[in-house]
């Protein structure tokens, strides 16, 4: 379970954790997530690797030269880090944030969020591939092909079993205001 928390880190918000055994019993202590501390870090979003480990998402502000940036930090299972805090998101103009992730069953992750301007009009979804090591595979890719107005809010379901097959449902909402509604895309 992961989530921000105002002041903890000594500046801002960081994010933090905590493990659970099946039981719902605590394994371990609550343990910071976040490496860089300055300004704010929020909005986490955690998935379970295939291999027993996880991953950890999050909007971090002021930290790529953009006003919000994605970076992550993949864990062990015992909560331990593997290898340091990176940057997602390579676009970096204007805010990348609100991130969500999954891990896939053949091994790495994806991770999607909502960018500001990228894709010419107001908020775009984008997403980035990554291996079990957190290595890159791939380009960073735009998900939503309507681009008029907002796209935002991404959340990301798969079908385990179906991974094989590339099965990946990404969902997101869009601003109509001609219609003054949301809808669930």
């Amino acid at each position: 379970v992961c989530w921000s928390s105002f002041g903890q880190d000594g500046d801002g918000d960081g994010i933090f954790g905590q493990i659970y055994n099946n039981d719902g019993t605590n394994r371990g202590e609550e343990f910071q997530i976040n490496t860089s501390i300055n300004n704010f870090q929020n909005n986490p979003a955690v998935s379970g690797l295939s291999d027993g480990g996880f991953v950890v998402s999050w909007h971090s502000q002021n930290q790529d030269g953009g006003h919000k940036g994605i970076y992550g930090q993949l864990f062990e299972s015992d909560g331990t880090n593997r290898g340091e805090e990176f940057q997602i998101n390579t676009y970096t103009n204007d805010d990348q944030a609100y991130p969500s992730v999954y891990g896939l069953t053949g091994g790495g992750f994806v991770c999607c969020w909502t960018s500001l301007e990228q894709d010419g009009s107001s908020h775009g979804v984008y997403g980035q591939m990554y291996d079990n090591l957190g290595k890159k595979r791939g380009s960073e890719f735009q998900i939503n092909t309507y681009t008029y107005n907002s796209q935002f809010g991404s959340n990301i379901c798969g079908q385990k079993k179906r991974w094989i097959c590339g099965l990946l449902v990404k969902f997101w909402t869009r601003w109509e205001p001609e219609r003054y509604l949301c809808p669930i895309v």
